[in-house]
């Protein structure tokens, strides 16, 4: 699962995520880690030239782990059913800047009962009456809506993000909300059951 922020505007902004997005499909299948997924939209980015910056989150999904790789861009929440926040991964650099490194790969488990939320910064930098809309709203926001399916969570940002905005939307927002469902109760013949994504995006 890949989330991020392309510079620019109109047809610049969609060839450049054309092109991330392509290159994320391709290096996916010649080296899944994150890390090497971002490496190559980076070398992408600067073979395309004309200061072709970008923002990216990488997740690589896998059973009950998730490798986290960041480039630029916000690291995600994890908030358990209590309330508990953590912030897992580690910065990386931005992606389009010509001879960088610096992106790692960082294994967690969500834990049943668990919920990740990857979003960019359209999310937090939304302006309203009070200034922005920040990283304390959002962190307050998931803390209250702990143990909610990630439908019922991402429809909760929306709507507030919605009220709280004044003017005109001034950057994309984009959020994916990931969570383990409980174990099921096996029986013979019964598959366990599989996580829960969903996303919003405007």
């Amino acid at each position: 699962m890949i989330i991020g922020d392309v510079t620019g505007k109109g047809v610049q902004a969609a060839t450049l995520t054309s092109l991330a997005r392509h290159c994320t499909r391709f290096e996916c299948r010649i080296d899944p880690r994150p890390s090497a997924v971002l490496r190559a939209i980076n070398d992408a980015l600067v073979a395309y030239g004309k200061l072709s910056l970008c923002s990216a989150l990488c997740l690589r999904l896998r059973d009950d782990e998730i490798v986290v790789s960041a480039g630029g861009h916000p690291l995600p929440l994890v908030v358990g059913a209590g309330g508990g926040l953590r912030e897992p991964g580690r910065p990386g650099l931005l992606l389009g800047i010509p001879e960088a490194s610096g992106w790692y790969d960082e294994p967690i488990t969500l834990a049943a009962g668990e919920m990740l939320l990857a979003y960019t910064d359209g999310a937090t930098d939304a302006r309203g009456a009070g200034g922005r809309y920040g990283e304390g709203r959002l962190r307050a926001l998931l803390r209250s809506r702990a143990g909610s399916p990630p439908d019922v969570l991402l429809a909760a940002l929306d709507a507030e993000l919605s009220a709280f905005r004044i003017g005109p939307q001034a950057d994309d927002t984009a959020a994916v909300a990931i969570a383990r469902r409980p174990a099921p109760s096996l029986r013979l013949g019964t598959p366990p059951a599989a996580g829960q994504r969903s996303e919003i995006s405007r």
